[in-house]
């Protein structure tokens, strides 16, 4: 009985599993297609590539773009991406992509690649925990090579910064020498911070923007909730109130309506008053209160009061009147509030009675600007480490590519400050570490010694692509690159511009942080491993001989 319930069993289970080759195939199929999908993307030839797909709101958008990482997310908004290896290759590459800003085709080629040689490893009959033993033993040498090949980046070297920047950012899209120093100084006068964090980096792009670079933030002021909603009586009003710049601005913050009607009997949030007596005194004390609060200020030498929500029309002119400029509506983003606060010195406060003396912060300018359908106020000449990008180009879709580009250069470059490392770009670094395993495999005793030599296989996948896009031919160009890699010493040897020969990435300036193709290899050896040890693959309750699973077209 116990036979016949267990061949039962089998059968059941034979009906809705995949196991041997069409398990291997079932992993490999959906994560070659997926690199084939971003190969077009890779480095400064990279192609545009338009998604349909759906935002947060479910409605219908199109995304063009150049960047894997757009690229997959859109995808995956759009419904794409709900084969199972699909979405766990997704979720790994994309987890680079939040913490680094880059390095995600990089990562998708790399895993790709070990994921196709290691099934060919598996078909030969080397077992698939013997792969993934190969496999870390070349990451642990590829972690040396890039630690003899690695350059020291100082966040004074502005010539530094700005190649990484540049190489940052015309994967995207080209910059302008002017934006492109602009990112240098911004990421140097970040480092003065110990944190280095970008968040108080604000980058912004417009048309016919006010374009460089400002020592604190800018705000943009723009028309939210009702006043954006269609037949309102009230208009976000972008005229500027400061047209004039304030110098040695003396700045205090508050991040909540100001309310001036707790002096009423009744006291506490609800107020109650009787009569038209009543009403006149409260309206009499609220006056009164505001005007202290205003003569306060004055007092305290308060040039600007910045307020997150909108400051009532009556108190604002009460402040105006005492010579205090009111910026209010500082709503989106909200962290605006707290970067003009770090910029300044200023603490944010949510009641009047808080805003003291030891509150206060300055800045060295304020000013308004009308940008298009908007009020910008610049804060500039602050000593707190926070820097504003603002770049221009000729349409909003050129605006969205540049700001893109500013994102990715500034985080690009703020990594390699941190590292104070990088390592030399177009494909020189992974060809080193592919010359590095070659050399080295050969010590290894065992069969791990097949899979090293893969994964050296593996890392070329990126130069060859970077010579594809650019239109030359790898046939050609990859022996001259391993040439030029076997000298025992690692090289900064890469791929020309043009894809048709060889350069010194270096002298070129062609510059990544280190931790960017580090953790390339690293995210793309974890994943392979993953991919690579699944045996077996079950749809409980699915008759695979008449549903049989689909990678994505």
């Amino acid at each position: 009985m116990d036979g016949s319930t267990r061949t039962a069993s089998e059968r059941d289970r034979a009906a809705w599993a995949l196991g041997g080759a069409e398990a291997r195939a079932f992993v490999g199929r959906p994560t070659s297609r997926l690199a084939d999908l971003v190969a077009s993307s890779l480095g400064p030839h990279g192609l545009e590539t338009q998604i349909e797909t759906a935002d947060a709101q479910d409605e219908r958008e199109v995304v063009r773009t150049a960047d894997a990482g757009t690229m997959l997310d859109a995808i995956e908004r759009g419904g794409g991406l709900s084969h199972p290896v699909a979405a766990l290759f997704v979720d790994a590459v994309d987890a680079m992509e939040r913490a680094h800003g880059d390095g995600t085709t990089r990562a998708t080629l790399l895993t790709a690649a070990l994921v196709e040689r290691g099934l060919g490893l598996v078909e030969r009959g080397l077992a698939p925990t013997t792969v993934a033993r190969g496999y870390a033993f070349a990451t642990s040498r590829i972690g040396e090579t890039y630690d003899a090949l690695a350059e020291p980046c100082d966040p004074d070297d502005d010539a530094r910064l700005a190649a990484v920047a540049r190489t940052a950012a015309t994967r995207l899209d080209s910059l302008p020498d002017d934006d492109v120093s602009a990112v240098a100084g911004a990421v140097s006068r970040l480092a003065a911070d110990d944190a280095l964090d970008t968040e108080y980096a604000t980058v912004i792009a417009a048309r016919d923007a006010p374009a460089g670079i400002y020592r604190g933030v800018v705000a943009r002021r723009f028309a939210t909730g009702t006043q954006a909603a269609e037949h309102v009586p009230t208009e976000f009003d972008p005229r500027p109130g400061i047209t004039d710049p304030i110098e040695d601005a003396t700045v205090a913050i508050v991040d909540d309506e100001l309310e001036f009607g707790e002096s009423v009997a009744g006291g506490g949030d609800a107020v109650s008053v009787d009569g038209a007596a009543g009403a006149r005194r409260y309206a009499e004390e609220r006056a009164a209160a505001r005007a202290d609060f205003a003569d306060r200020l004055f007092e305290l030498g308060v040039d600007v009061l910045v307020s997150r929500p909108e400051v009532e029309a009556d108190l604002a002119a009460t402040l105006e009147s005492r010579g205090v400029a009111v910026v209010d509506e500082v709503e989106t983003p909200v962290e605006d509030v707290y970067r003009i606060a770090r910029a300044t010195g200023a603490d944010v406060v949510s009641h009047p009675d808080d805003v003291t003396a030891g509150a206060l912060g300055t800045a060295g300018s304020v000013v308004e600007r009308r940008v298009g359908d908007e009020c910008w106020a610049v804060f500039d000449d602050c000593d707190g480490p926070c820097v504003s990008l603002v770049a221009t180009a000729d349409t909003e879709a050129g605006c969205d590519r540049a700001e893109a580009a500013l994102e990715t250069a500034v985080e690009a470059a703020a990594t390699a400050v941190r590292d104070d490392q990088v390592l030399p770009g177009a494909g020189a670094a992974e060809m080193a570490a592919a010359a590095s395993l070659r050399e080295y495999a050969p010590g290894i005793a065992d069969r791990e010694q097949l899979a090293v030599e893969a994964f050296a296989d593996a890392l070329e996948r990126v130069p060859e692509q970077l010579v594809r896009n650019a239109g030359g031919d790898p046939n050609a160009v990859l022996p001259a690159l391993r040439a030029a890699h076997d000298t025992g010493e690692p090289a900064a040897v890469g791929v020309a511009a043009d894809g048709n020969g060889t350069r010194d990435a270096v002298a070129a300036g062609i510059l990544d942080p280190r931790r960017v193709p580090s953790e390339a290899v690293e995210t793309a050896r974890s994943l392979a491993t993953q991919l690579l040890t699944v045996d077996e693959v079950l749809h409980p309750g699915v008759d695979l001989a008449a549903v049989r699973p689909e990678t994505e077209s």
